[in-house]
């Protein structure tokens, strides 16, 4: 069996034997013709485990893909080579430990320097609380510290 009827068969069989969308098909079948255009020449069958590391990887990042939309990608390319691994069209399944990629995480909007400035005086500083209010605004602002590390500090 070549790799173009293997994909065939498989999203076949996720559509009357697994009970998927059409949908999940296409998404399914997306993803494994963009890993047969990846390999080239090279025989779907016969990918290693590193093909499918630099496809679901730097391939697809080359491509603008960021890495929550390289999920699907991944998950078409693990269940496929473990499905001709349980039909035994394959050894060895190349695709067991391809990782998901690592989506990253967002760093924390800043406030600017007016802003700050705004909320420092916003406190009332003719009553006491306003001038605590306002020092505990400064020294988070001026320190960088959490609240959790504010409220830690002692007189000394």
């Amino acid at each position: 069996m070549n790799g173009s009827a293997a994909i065939e068969a498989f999203l076949d069989w996720k559509l009357h034997n697994k009970g998927r969308a059409r949908r999940t098909a296409e998404i399914y079948r997306h993803a494994l013709e963009r890993l047969v255009e990846c390999l080239g020449k090279k025989d779907l069958l016969r990918a290693t485990r590193d093909d499918l590391v630099a496809f679901t990887g730097p391939w697809l990042a080359k491509r603008n893909i960021v890495a929550s939309a390289r999920r699907p990608y991944v998950a078409a390319v693990r269940q496929f080579y473990a499905w001709l691994y349980m039909h035994r069209l394959l050894m060895d399944n190349p695709a067991i430990g391809v990782p998901y990629p690592k989506e990253s995480q967002r760093l924390p909007k800043t406030m600017s320097l007016a802003q700050t400035e705004k909320l420092m005086w916003s406190p009332d500083f003719s009553t006491f609380e306003g001038v605590r209010d306002g020092a505990i605004i400064a020294i988070l602002a001026g320190c960088g510290l959490r609240v959790s590390g504010l409220v830690r500090l002692n007189e000394s």
